[in-house]
């Protein structure tokens, strides 16, 4: 009985799991890339992050007297697809009629860099819609 009941507790959390793979993949395995800009940053001035990324959104408080300077970019893009469909034409022939279509695509990044009073970065975060997210604003802003 008590080996039915885990095996239950175990596909319940396995499907949880699964179900949020996406954000797993996206948020709880950094990239290369990130690795890289959080090896950059950490231990840092963060005057040399405001250079490299521009002027944060926002920069807050912490109880504890550091501050949190925060980024959100959102990278957008046009995707064009083409592919033929084929069809019965005249006399048995094939005829070719090619299909057209354009869709929008997005995607998020946010970067918080908290700092203390002298300005040293103590901790990199980000939160990416996908795991390629950051990718175009770490190299955008090189």
């Amino acid at each position: 009985m008590k080996n039915l009941k885990a095996a239950r507790i175990f596909i319940i959390l396995s499907g949880g799991i699964l179900l949020s793979g996406c954000e797993i993949m996206a948020n709880g395995v950094p990239t290369v890339p990130d690795l890289i800009v959080k090896s950059q940053l950490e231990g840092s001035n963060i005057n040399d992050a405001f250079k490299k990324y521009g002027k944060p959104q926002s920069i807050t408080k912490t109880p504890d007297g550091q501050s949190i300077a925060k980024w959100d970019y959102i990278d957008t893009w046009n995707v064009n697809t083409s592919s033929n469909t084929l069809g019965p034409g005249p006399g048995g022939a094939v005829v070719v009629t090619p299909t057209y279509s354009s869709s929008t695509r997005s995607s998020e990044c946010i970067m918080e860099l908290q700092f203390n009073n002298q300005n040293i970065i103590t901790s990199f975060k980000t939160w990416k819609s996908d795991r390629l997210a950051c990718n175009n604003f770490y190299y955008k802003n090189k």
